[in-house]
């Protein structure tokens, strides 16, 4: 491609890079790649490769592939790229048993649903209306692991043994006002590639804090907006009566966005299709 530096390839696990930041593409035939961001360092031995980035897609490695090295465009005209030989640092941690199946312990998933819904949730199987919508979150096409635990993220009324975080205005009482909810305390969530960092709940509540900040990222790269029934201060809103009603209002959430809009934005009428948030528990 015009502009873009040389690109040498070579059945070898590691580049060795002269600019101060790259792009490292990995993969084999048929597969998708796997995009690092190293920095070198200068050491007595010589020029060794540090990992300065994260891993988007990591996999596990085993057999041939190659490696291609690739100029940050930032520094692309001061580059001079040569493969060598196996650094087995850098090749440790490509391959580490890492996969976007799996976040990592302490790490959980969201996930927007693919498939969409009205508000009656009581329509969609032989259950509870809670227990139908958890049922539609396991069975998504957009579903990253289905043999994990997934529950919606929507406020059902937090009593009576139905789903919601808070009863008071930002859990005044604390988090026994937690029913059934999908939130951990103190725990860092990701979107489905178990790479992309949502946010990290209080470590007091299973709530986001969107008074310290908005989240490092959206719930979902493409956008779009799901049923929550979630008020700003994470209280029971309009939801459809509890989602048994297709003839009512429900309170949205907005996927792509980072304020308190991702959990509480404008409402729109039960009779709609809208996607579902699900949450790995």
């Amino acid at each position: 491609m015009e502009g873009q530096p040389e690109l040498r390839r070579s059945p070898v696990r590691s580049c060795w890079i002269s600019s101060s930041d790259v792009e490292v593409f990995v993969g084999r035939p048929q597969e998708r790649s796997i995009q690092m961001l190293f920095r070198q360092i200068n050491s007595p031995g010589g020029h060794f490769m540090a990992l300065a980035g994260r891993i988007l897609f990591p996999m596990i490695l085993t057999g041939a592939f190659t490696v291609q090295c690739l100029a940050h465009p930032l520094v692309q005209d001061a580059v001079e790229a040569e493969v060598v030989a196996d650094l087995s640092p850098v090749y440790a941690l490509l391959a580490a048993p890492q996969s976007d199946q799996d976040a990592g312990p302490g790490i959980k998933r969201i996930f927007l649903t693919q498939a969409s819904t009205d508000g009656d949730f009581s329509d969609l199987g032989g259950g509870t209306p809670i227990e139908n919508i958890d049922a539609f979150c396991a069975s998504d096409a957009n579903n990253p692991d289905p043999g994990a635990t997934w529950k919606a993220m929507i406020h059902a009324g937090a009593s009576g043994g139905r789903r919601g975080p808070c009863s008071t205005s930002y859990c005044s009482g604390g988090a026994t006002e937690h029913v059934d909810w999908v939130l951990s305390t103190n725990t860092e969530y990701r979107r489905a590639d178990g790479v992309t960092v949502i946010g990290r709940t209080r470590p007091d509540l299973a709530l986001f804090d969107f008074g310290a900040g908005d989240l490092d990222a959206s719930f979902a790269s493409s956008g779009g907006t799901y049923w929550s029934g979630i008020a700003t201060d994470w209280r029971e809103d309009s939801n459809c009566s509890k989602w048994i009603d297709s003839g009512g209002v429900g309170r949205l959430g907005d996927a792509g966005a980072t304020s308190i809009f991702a959990v509480s934005a404008p409402g729109f009428l039960c009779s709609a299709d809208r996607a579902i948030l699900c949450v790995e528990q």
